[in-house]
């Protein structure tokens, strides 16, 4: 279960690792820095899950010299929203950010979830401008993004961005329920009482490989229609679906 708020913690990042050891260094270089200007008290929560690589031994060297980094281990390969979960039950912020650890999703972005926090905005969705990807990611997202919006009856653009803010609200929504194997972009729009949706760019990988080969791709939409749609169902008999605000 999520944990009260820490009144000195105002901003947690929460960000899901697999064998992400050669981006930790510019990862928490550049979030420190992006979070470092916005005047908020803030912690990053990195969620090793089940990483084969150096990624546990050098986060927890990292944390070493860093207050504001936490490490939380998985004993295993759960997934990227289990280990998502897990980073939200662990969290003490107001406003609860998610990011990759690629470098993607760029930190600078950051600001802009949180600008939109700062207007009342209780869940914060970003739809990628300009995607560096290749071609199959590239469809592949979309035809994901389709069926969502059609078995989830859902008007996201973008379910896959991983760059999104939550209030301590919602995220404890997300987190009581108990599922491990969902689409938590979809979700909050659930629980949210005023979302919106914002652009926000998108980088190229530099370090490392992506973890969503074909195989995964395929496991993520048997999961749409075996473990997604009965949870977006079931919430959204009772819970009023409210449209989404365009940015102020």
């Amino acid at each position: 279960m999520l944990t009260d708020t820490e009144p000195s913690t105002k901003i947690s990042v929460v960000v899901p690792m697999l064998n992400e050891e050669r981006n930790i260094p510019a990862l928490l270089e550049r979030l420190d820095a992006a979070l470092s200007v916005l005047d908020e008290p803030y912690e990053v929560l990195c969620v090793d899950d089940g990483s084969t690589d150096g990624t546990l031994r050098i986060l927890r060297e990292k944390a070493r010299e860093r207050p504001w980094l936490k490490v939380i281990r998985l004993t295993r390969n759960f997934g990227q929203h289990a280990a998502i979960i897990a980073g939200f039950d662990a969290s003490h912020g107001e406003w609860v950010l998610t990011i990759d650890a690629d470098l993607q999703n760029p930190p600078e972005e950051i600001h802009r979830i949180v600008e939109q926090f700062r207007k009342g905005h209780d869940l914060v969705g970003t739809y990628r401008e300009d995607r560096q990807d290749t071609l199959f990611r590239k469809g592949a997202s979309r035809m994901v993004n389709f069926l969502m919006r059609r078995f989830s009856k859902i008007e996201l653009r973008d379910f896959g961005c991983m760059l999104r803010g939550y209030s301590r609200e919602v995220a404890r929504e997300i987190s009581n329920l108990g599922e491990y194997k969902t689409f938590i972009p979809a979700l909050g729009t659930l629980f949210a009482s005023s979302p919106t949706e914002i652009p926000v760019s998108h980088a190229r990988r530099v370090e490392g490989k992506s973890k969503y080969s074909f195989t995964r791709l395929v496991g993520l939409s048997l999961d749409l229609f075996t473990c997604v749609s009965p949870v977006l169902r079931r919430e959204a008999n009772t819970a009023e679906k409210p449209r989404l605000e365009e940015p102020r």
